[in-house]
């Protein structure tokens, strides 16, 4: 028996986890191939809407895989709801939504099913890491039902995965302390003490593919500086939930972490890579913009982004980067905190508006009226350019950003 699982999205992420979990139960397991240009395209050719650029080429995995296996045999691709794994402070870590939903992303691709994928065989079972061993091992129970495969040593398998996984992260952490004892031991030497390194704040999928991030991490390297993967920064410590207590996605964690571990490095400068139509990462661009008490760099691509685009933008960083260690500018950028309000506090007191983003938002409306609080859904705005809230955001938000900051915009007029 084998089972194919396609690279991309949470691949990185899980499969020090799932590889061996199926190798103990003898279930030989096949991945489909680095990506590169011939599976871009065949992603962009099969995705049946406009996901962001990773999800289009998650397609494209899942197309090579069934090139590579059998009829009888199955491709794996669970759903993910989070991490298990929190940053400090935080209750919660779930992925974003196309992530947590991939396997009903394939399903939805008419030309996915044409090209031969077979709905029987695709084996998804629904995994939330904080809900603890008993669940997940009933879940994969239930996959290798489906399997036809015995359940017998499904603990025991379990077992022998999260090993693997635990010693993943620890030889991470590990390689992270030696990076940044290095970097702050070089930094003291008064010839490097204007050498600045870059921490590149990309998701795992993201920032180890190279055809998927332009190359850049090879473009810093080659410009003579250090890169470090946002895997490699040492946030585990920093607790930003007092200044963000609803960040419950695990990226924007990190990312926001990531933005206080730089100011607190003289020589460490942030690019963010980020990717257009990115609903979750136009919630926080600007506040690690904002936050960012230095140079701060975000590059937003998709398929159609080129070399030289990339080659200027850094290049530019790089030079700003440079004037501000020579002069020593001062770091002034306030920092702010987003401060919440319990529902009781604006009971009968003040109108709770909502955006109109999802007609869910009319039913909740109806409940916090019959709660006792004013509510109300705001209206889409008639502008169908939406001029309004482009002219008050930055980069090329998702729509549904837009819709919310111009019926905003038009209910504060």
């Amino acid at each position: 028996m084998k089972v194919g699982i396609p690279r991309g999205l949470l691949f990185n992420d899980f499969s020090p986890l799932f590889i061996p979990f199926f190798r103990y139960l003898g279930i030989e397991t096949i991945v489909s191939d680095e990506t590169n240009r011939k599976i871009i395209n065949r992603g962009l050719e099969i995705v049946p809407a406009e996901y962001c650029f990773p999800t289009k080429v998650a397609y494209g995995h899942v197309d090579n895989l069934l090139k590579k296996l059998e009829k009888d045999d199955f491709i794996f691709i669970p759903y993910i709801a989070n991490t298990g794994k929190p940053t400090t402070g935080y209750k919660y870590c779930v992925t974003c939504p196309w992530t947590q939903s991939t396997p009903d992303l394939m399903k939805s691709a008419p030309k996915l099913i044409k090209e031969g994928i077979n709905l029987e065989k695709l084996v998804s079972p629904s995994l939330f890491f904080d809900w603890g061993l008993n669940h997940i091992e009933n879940q994969m129970k239930k996959a290798l039902a489906k399997m036809g495969h015995s359940t017998k040593n499904v603990r025991a398998a379990l077992q022998e995965g999260l090993i693997n996984k635990e010693k993943f992260d620890k030889k991470i952490e590990e390689k992270t302390k030696e990076v940044f004892n290095s970097i702050q031991k070089k930094c003291k030497q008064e010839k490097y003490k204007n050498e600045p390194a870059f921490l590149v704040m990309a998701r795992p999928y993201t920032a180890y593919d190279a055809n998927v991030n332009n190359d850049i991490v090879n473009k810093i390297l080659d410009a003579g500086y250090l890169a470090i993967p946002l895997e490699l920064a040492p946030i585990g410590t920093i607790d930003i939930s007092k200044q963000m207590p609803k960040m419950y996605w695990i990226q924007g964690q990190k990312k926001l972490a990531a933005i206080e571990l730089l100011n607190k490095n003289r020589n460490l400068f942030g690019i963010d890579i980020t990717y257009f139509a990115c609903g979750p990462d136009t919630q926080i661009n600007q506040q690690m913009i904002c936050r960012a008490q230095k140079p701060f760099l975000t590059v937003e691509m998709d398929e159609h982004t080129g070399d030289a685009g990339i080659d200027t933008r850094l290049q530019a960083f790089f030079n700003t980067v440079k004037s501000y260690l020579e002069i020593g500018a001062k770091q002034t950028s306030k920092v702010f905190s987003v401060k919440l309000k319990g529902l009781d506090k604006i009971k009968g007191k003040k109108i709770l508006v909502l955006p109109p983003m999802t007609e869910h938002n009319c039913a909740l409306s109806a409940v916090f009226n019959a709660y006792g609080i004013q509510s109300r859904v705001l209206e889409v705005s008639p502008d169908e350019t939406l001029e309004k809230a482009r002219s008050c955001t930055c980069g090329l938000v998702c729509t549904p950003y837009l819709h919310t900051t111009d019926a905003m915009l038009n209910f504060m007029q």
